[in-house]
């Protein structure tokens, strides 16, 4: 199963490419990350090909799409979720939403039960968790 993973909850822009047996036991083939200076809307398809040319994998062999789906930038999560619905919907494809945050508490693979929270950036003396 080859997934197609992107987050645009936050001023860095990443989109990920994993290959594996089911969604739980899948490993990263490509992982493509960047400071957004101007807006998601300009990079994350440059982000999502640079991705799959990196794995040299061809859009149409993805199985699953994966969003990020904040808490984060409301007009970053727009752009992932509408560019999500739209790969899905023409190469009928299924897509989920996950958490940005619980996607961070996976990356620095917190043992399971261990509490622990994200604390993010919210801009103007805000923040999420």
């Amino acid at each position: 199963m080859k997934i197609l993973a992107w987050d645009t909850s936050s001023h860095v822009g990443t989109v990920a490419l994993l290959e594996g047996k089911d969604p739980s036991h899948s490993q990263i083939r490509s992982v493509w990350t960047q400071p957004i200076k101007v807006s998601h809307s300009e990079t994350l398809l440059l982000g999502i090909d640079s991705a799959l040319n990196d794995a040299q994998v061809e859009i149409g062999s993805i199985d699953l799409l994966v969003v990020g789906n904040g808490p984060g930038s409301f007009t970053g999560l727009r752009v992932g979720a509408m560019t999500a619905k739209t790969l899905a919907h023409t190469m009928k494809k299924p897509l989920i939403g996950v958490s940005s945050s619980l996607g961070l508490l996976e990356a620095v693979q917190i043992p399971m039960g261990t509490p622990a929270f994200v604390l993010r950036d919210a801009a103007m003396g805000q923040c999420f968790y």
